[in-house]
């Protein structure tokens, strides 16, 4: 990040269209800001699944709030839960909280890649222990795709996710695997630039992902 990236502030003016030329200039030229938007409209569109616990919710937030450092400025903890009646409507002291952790959360990615063959390598600033560790663009043109374990998984899952962070691909990693590989053939053509995250799986039920990282070669 640097000094220009977004603030909760720049993102609202975003979202509502009153962004100055200076903000859309940055956020053309800076990959890690047009990620944290995303992360911040579907953030912004969520609404609970059926049955969601309102507690939990809090307390998932509470979970990431513990494990991330303060930021550079001030924003106040709300008390107040995510729900209010039956539908997920965030106040606008929630969403500032939860783009302050995506700032911090999101992994940094320099350029296309700090190795051969656009190999990528994640680093965990989440502290779950659950990260991607490489992605490298083979010979073949397939982008290879690779993650730690993570306790008491049975399976991994890949998801590729577009710039609105809507999945447009999954795919299961083979039994026993912690590795898979995405085919850019079989995206939307157009959509890019697109992000890659895995899914740890225990009977088909979702225990952990990791922080998500854009795809080598995305626009």
């Amino acid at each position: 990040m640097t000094p220009d990236c977004f603030g909760p502030e720049d993102l609202d003016s975003l979202v509502d269209g009153t962004a100055s030329q200076a903000l859309q200039g940055h956020l053309e030229a800076c990959r890690e800001c047009r990620l944290l938007l995303a992360e911040y409209r579907s953030f912004l569109a969520a609404e609970p699944t059926a049955g969601a616990d309102p507690a939990a919710a809090d307390a998932r937030l509470d979970r990431l709030w513990d494990r991330v450092p303060a930021p550079s400025w001030r924003v106040v903890r709300p008390r107040r839960t995510f729900f209010s009646g039956p539908a997920w409507r965030p106040t606008l002291a929630a969403a500032c909280i939860a783009a302050a952790l995506l700032l911090v959360l999101i992994p940094r990615v320099d350029g296309p890649g700090d190795g051969p063959s656009g190999v990528m390598r994640g680093t965990d600033p989440a502290g779950t222990g659950f990260l991607l560790d490489t992605l490298e663009t083979l010979p073949s043109g397939r982008i290879r795709v690779t993650w730690s374990a993570f306790a008491g998984a049975d399976g991994y899952r890949v998801e590729v996710l577009d710039q609105e962070l809507t999945v447009v691909h999954r795919q299961d990693a083979a039994e026993g695997e912690l590795e898979a590989q995405v085919v850019p053939d079989s995206l939307p053509e157009g959509a890019g630039p697109f992000f890659v995250r895995s899914l740890a799986l225990a009977a088909g039920s979702e225990l952990e992902r990791t922080p998500l990282r854009e795809l080598p070669g995305s626009p």
